[in-house]
């Protein structure tokens, strides 16, 4: 029996109501949407022909039918009473609408054909002959304009295309084409949007245009004062009155800009920032010494404030508003060039198709749209369907969304998704409808609600704190309701904490490298290391929560996810394949560069035509001619200066064997040609694999399965090229080279299942919806790619079209002020789902996540973020702490490939041995079986030191491993000031070290203990055991609030009091006995036990100081345990309590010692 939590109850049972489900990713929304389909079918008694249920994919909605077919034969077996209703829904679930948008689409077409243009028996055309198509037309398109002259176009070319050709025009022309396919009437958008151009200053204030711009000024004036504020701050805090006067004249002269920014006055923010100039930091005399603790810091916030200012007088300010309002004038005419070509090229493209009797993805939703704008088509959907269902809403568009609505009731909507999730801005979905949606649910509307499902089913402990922690801070909205709560029960101690490895990719002097280690590029060093981790993490134990038991990791559960497998993921598979790793990509690409596919297409291009060198010697060399590398050369000796073929049809005329050879090819491929005129060609290509023996020779090669499948899809491919009314070699061919010309997805066909223990590598896209038990995620320090026009034209649905204007004549261009919007609001949307993207990859772990990246940018032994944020790393650093994670540094001098190949070697001799050996009772084949199976009982001690700290030996995973070194937290997070957190823990330390506890008892209780601080710190001064400028960082208030506390009053009152005790416990590590050295920072005895003090710095989140003080209380457990062992087995008397005193908190934390437990 399901236990429901009460959000996903009232999604399942609540009724009458237009409902909004946002599902945090392992929510189990699949299952709620299941259970309510259920419910309303078995309880409510709703039939299943009146349900319109829209998923993603149509796998998404094979597997929805599945759950409903075994949910409904469950019930009739449960109640045999009602079993003729469900019986009857069993017979509807084939023919019921559960499907995708496109697949609901055209049922409305079908049925409704009469009501368009289009023939009842039309095809669906496959993406590759529609974008052919496209090309052709738009191809066609431009020849006639040349032939007619026409002047405009001339006008066109000279401003948008490039000086070469028109190619990158029309690759403009054609993306925009498919960004306003997006749009319900986009041609009437077009229209709209091009006479927005040619606009006043009062409907450009007015303008979704002047809207966004008047909230990008407001964004980046907060960012400017946010950094004139910090450094006005810095310099108060620390005293210095001339610094912070200085400053505050800037503050002052910027602060009326956000009301002028407000007020939406362009050009009075224009005067301001014009007419701006920076004082500069220079403090007086006696202040200077003062200055220096904060100088850098100071100037960090002060020059990300003047680089904002300049961004933003770059972006909209380099010209007066007149000029903006001048250039879109200008840029007007083009724009109505520009609709004229869209307008032609969309009706010769429709022409081409109704002559193929094929639509496209985009018309099957704008012929439905047209369908269901008629109220006959509307109506009787809207009376047929009592439920609605909408799957994964957040990847809708605006045009499914208005599909929808024209199809749904007053209150029978039920949406579900996540905005968090929604990853497909490329494709075009508009997540801001989701968005907008889940406003207004909550709000009330009427007869609407939305439900938060947040609580994950999915992930362990960690994970779900790694990804809190991060997204709470990079994620818009990240709030508690979009938050994830633990839901998985398993609350145990086989948790794995989240772990960042960093690539130092730098070469320097002084490391010893291999040339093949040296020259490594990103991608391989990054393969190099998840090899190792894969190896550590096979074995590794996990709890299974779908079992309820404890198991070890296979390959099977490890994924590697990245952003984008070209150039990467194929890097992987090749390091991994060397190092015995097998590994699977499910890419969207490779499938024309396979070996097997290569050499039969050259085989057909000289079936079509034999005067190819080329195709022609890969055909001679493969299995199906079987001429060798001797032959071929011999061939071309005897006829140097001829084609190929014409050389080896001179060589067919020697009667040897060679020329018999010879003879069979021309034979052979006679045959062949008349072979393709007599059969269709999936007929032929089928005939040439089996009649030339090709297809069960790649069987027999390595991946034999792999290589015969490749070819059936080629076949299949030949059928589909076909059935859309083309035909013969020449043309397929064409067809082929057009789908690589245009980069058109094309894969290799999937074999594996989920049983086959191996290690999958994908793209975050394709893991969505899935999950796995290790997550692996790849290229974090990759540079984003943002989206750039350059001289051309560019769209958005709310902002409108943006074109540069360009004066050919005067030889200059310049964008305009709407592309520049443009830009700026594609960017930051663009940077949204990166963001979002990341969270997809961290939420698909459910056991550990582990994210690996390289970096050039390393200082003291850390890897610093770009302020520019470029990459995900940039967003991930500053934020180990609030996520939990262990961040460790790797360079190339640690990813030797020299072991790992003595290994592969030792396996390939094995191997040979024992296959010369097969008798396994032969005594030489058991002596070679013994030595290579043996393994050194103390393996494990060497990865160990002879020696560790407390601290190193904390750093110790659970299973004995030493692992790299540990990082502290970066020097952005501890500013730039004269100590890091680290140097100032030591300086405490050494005060309380010096200062007597009875004495600073005393003082506290009269009221001045903190004076009796101070002094302490002068003296220490005096006495040259503190640097004047290691005082200044000594923190006297938090000191004396030691003494205030009850341990600090226990310390001070206890009879013998310990300080700084150095010691050397030898400890047991896997069997081997390593010494361990430590100091314990304070221990006192009170009543013959000891009770033992351990100082920290640490910072504690006041908004999470429950889960901070948790975290701190878990990371030190390891520390005071050593502790106690030591001090017990020094002194020989129990440790009674154990504190970690909180300098930050004045306030300790309690650790259950055998004394006390």
């Amino acid at each position: 029996m399901v236990t429901w939590t009460e959000a996903q109850q009232q999604a399942i049972e609540l009724r009458e109501n237009n409902i909004l489900v946002s599902a945090a990713a392992g929510s189990g929304k699949t299952a709620v949407l299941v259970e309510r389909i259920k419910q309303l079918i078995i309880q409510d008694k709703i039939s299943l022909d009146q349900f319109l249920i829209v998923t993603f994919t149509n796998a998404a909605a094979a597997e929805m039918k599945e759950k409903l077919i075994k949910a409904i034969t469950k019930a009739i077996e449960e109640d045999p009473k009602h079993s003729g209703f469900l019986r009857k829904q069993l017979d509807l679930v084939g023919s019921a609408n559960i499907s995708t948008f496109h697949s609901f689409a055209l049922e409305v077409i079908r049925r409704y054909f009469y009501l368009t243009d289009i023939e009842p028996n039309f095809k669906i055309g496959d993406e590759g002959t529609v974008e052919i198509m496209k090309w052709d037309v738009l191809d066609e398109l431009f020849r006639d304009l040349f032939e007619e002259d026409d002047p405009g176009f001339l006008d066109f070319l000279r401003a948008y295309a490039s000086d070469r050709n028109e190619q990158t025009l029309k690759e403009n022309l054609l993306r925009l084409y498919a960004t306003i396919q997006s749009i319900p009437h986009p041609f009437q958008w077009l229209e709209e949007n091009v006479q927005a151009l040619d606009m006043d200053m009062e409907r450009f204030q007015e303008s979704k245009l002047g809207t966004f711009i008047t909230e990008d000024i407001q964004r980046s004036v907060s960012q400017i004062l946010e950094g004139f504020q910090k450094a006005g701050e810095l310099a108060e805090t620390v005293g210095v009155e001339s610094i912070y006067k200085k400053n505050l004249e800037d503050l002052e002269k910027l602060e009326p800009l956000e009301q002028l920014g407000k007020a939406g006055d362009l050009r009075a923010v224009a005067s301001l920032l014009q007419g701006f100039k920076a004082n500069i930091m220079r403090a007086a005399k006696e202040e200077t010494e003062d200055y220096e603790l904060i100088k850098e810091e100071v100037k960090n916030a002060r020059e990300f404030s003047k680089k904002q200012i300049k961004a933003l007088k770059e972006r909209y300010f380099s010209q007066t508003m007149d000029i903006w309002m001048k250039d879109m004038a200008k840029v007007y005419p083009m724009a109505l060039y520009l609709k004229r070509l869209l307008l032609e090229f969309d009706s010769r493209f429709k022409a081409a198709k109704r002559e193929k009797n094929i639509i496209d993805f985009n018309d099957i939703e704008h012929y439905a749209l047209e369908i269901l704008e008629q109220e006959e088509a509307a109506g009787e959907y809207r009376e047929k369907f009592a439920c609605v269902f909408v799957d994964e809403y957040q990847d809708s568009n605006v045009l499914q969304d208005m599909l929808i609505n024209l199809v749904r009731r007053e209150n029978n909507l039920f949406l579900v998704g996540d905005i968090k999730q929604s990853i497909y801005k490329f494709r075009l979905a508009e997540p801001e409808i989701f968005q907008q949606r889940y406003i207004d649910y909550a709000s009330g509307q009427s007869q609407s609600l939305k439900i938060d499902l947040n609580r994950n089913f999915r992930s362990k402990r960690s994970v779900i704190q790694t990804v809190n922690g991060v997204f709470q801070n990079i994620m818009k909205g990240y709030d508690e309701a979009a938050a994830l709560y633990q839901g998985v029960s398993y609350d145990g101690p086989i948790d794995y904490k989240t772990q960042l490895h960093v690539i130092d990719t730098r070469v320097t002097e002084d490391m010893e490298l291999d040339e093949e280690i040296a020259e490594m590029k990103n991608a391989q060093l990054e393969a190099c290391h998840a090899a190792e981790l894969i190896k550590d993490l096979v074995g590794k134990t996990i709890f299974d929560t779908k079992k309820g038991q404890e198991r070890l990791v296979a390959k099977k559960d490890i994924v590697i996810l990245m952003r984008a497998t070209k150039n990467y993921a194929d890097v992987f598979q090749e390091v991994f394949t060397d190092l015995d790793i097998p590994s699977y990509v499910d890419d969207s690409g490779g499938y024309f560069d396979t070996v097997e596919i290569q050499v039969f297409l050259n085989l057909l291009r000289i079936i079509d035509n034999k005067q190819q060198d080329l195709p022609l010697l890969s055909a001679l060399r493969s299995v199906v001619f079987g001429f060798t590398i001797e032959e071929l050369i011999q061939v071309r000796l005897d006829s140097k200066h001829t084609t190929y073929f014409d050389a080896l049809q001179t060589r067919s005329q020697q009667n040897d064997q060679l020329g018999e050879k010879c003879r069979q090819v021309s034979r052979k491929l006679t045959d062949f040609r008349q072979m393709a005129q007599a059969l269709s060609l999936e007929e032929f290509l089928w005939k040439l694999m089996w009649e030339t023996g090709y297809y069960t020779y790649c069987g027999a090669l390595p991946a034999g399965g792999q290589r015969q499948a490749n070819l059936r899809a080629l076949a299949d491919k030949a059928r589909e090229f076909e059935s859309i009314g083309y035909g013969g070699i020449y043309g397929f061919l064409t067809y082929i080279q057009a789908l690589e010309k245009r980069k058109i997805p094309t894969g290799q066909v999937k074999l594996i299942n989920e049983n086959d223990d191996l290690v999958r590598i994908m793209t975050i896209h394709k893991s969505k919806g899935l999950e796995f038990p290790i997550v692996i995620v790849a290229g974090l320090g990759k540079r984003f790619n943002f989206t750039k026009t350059g001289k051309g034209f560019l769209a958005h649905k709310d902002l409108g079209i943006g074109m540069t204007r360009v004066e050919h004549q005067e030889h200059w261009y310049r964008k305009t002020l709407t592309q520049i919007a443009i830009e700026r609001k594609t960017r930051q949307e663009e940077l949204e789902e990166q963001i979002r993207i990341l969270y997809v990859a961290f939420t698909r772990a459910m056991d550990q996540l582990i994210l690996l990246g390289t970096t050039k940018n390393v200082e003291q032994g850390e890897p610093i973020p770009s302020p520019a944020k470029t990459c995900f790393l940039d967003y991930l650093l500053p934020f180990m702490e609030e996520g939990r994670i262990d961040c460790f540094l790797w360079d190339r001098s640690q990813l030797g490939t020299e072991n790992k190949q003595r290994g592969q070697n030792k396996e390939r001799v094995k191997e040979l041995l024992e296959n010369l050996l097969p008798n396994e009772e032969d005594p030489m084949f058991q002596e070679i079986h013994r030595r290579f199976s043996f393994h050194y009982p103390g393996q494990k001690a060497l990865t160990l030191k002879s020696k560790y700290s407390v601290t190193e030996l904390s750093r110790v995973n659970k299973e004995g491993k030493e692992m790299a070194q540990a990082l502290k937290a970066p020097a952005f997070l501890r500013g730039t000031q004269s100590f890091d957190s680290a140097q100032r823990g030591t300086i405490m330390h050494k005060v309380m070290e010096c200062v007597d506890f009875k004495e600073a008892l005393a003082h506290m209780q009269n009221g001045n203990g903190e004076i009796y601080v101070r002094g302490q710190v002068e003296q220490l001064v005096e006495q040259e055991i503190l640097l004047p400028e290691e005082a200044r960082a000594v923190d006297c208030d938090r000191i004396a609030a030691f003494f205030g506390s009850s341990l600090g009053q226990r310390a001070g009152r206890a009879e013998r009091i310990y300080k700084e005790t150095e010691f050397n416990l030898l400890w047991d590590m896997d069997g081997t006995q390593v010494m361990v050295q430590g100091v314990i920072d304070c221990y006192f005895e009170e009543a013959g036990k000891l009770i033992l003090i351990d100082y920290k710095n640490s910072y504690v989140d006041p908004e999470n100081r429950q889960q901070a003080i948790a975290r701190l209380k878990d990371t030190y457990q390891g520390q005071i345990d050593i502790y106690r062992q030591a001090l017990e087995t020094i002194r020989e008397k129990p440790v009674a309590e154990a504190y970690l005193y909180l300098f930050s908190e004045n306030d300790h934390i309690r650790y259950h010692t055998n004394y006390n437990e």
